[in-house]
């Protein structure tokens, strides 16, 4: 059986396509959290981005496995270079 952070990172990595994932284990064992970047955020709401990312997460994982996931954050390529840009200022 692969790792839950594995099978999260194929589902969102299929759902949306060129996502960059940075996932990791917040509590070993118990909880994954990171963000996923995608373009097909761009334009979209924050709440609506957060549906969007579970209503495919709940569609492929159990209930047990949902419990398991922490917060993911969901940003557009702009947002990422803009937070880069202001921490190199």
């Amino acid at each position: 059986m692969e790792p839950l952070i594995t099978k999260v990172q194929n589902i969102l990595r299929a759902s949306f396509s060129g996502a960059e994932l940075d996932l990791e284990e917040t509590v070993p064992g118990e909880r994954i959290g990171g963000s996923c970047t995608w373009t097909g955020f761009l334009g979209m709401e924050q709440i609506d981005r957060q549906h969007m990312l579970w209503k495919v997460l709940r569609k492929s994982l159990t209930p047990r496995e949902q419990s398991q996931l922490g917060l993911i954050l969901t940003f557009t390529p702009p947002e990422v270079a803009a937070m880069e840009e202001a921490l190199a200022a």
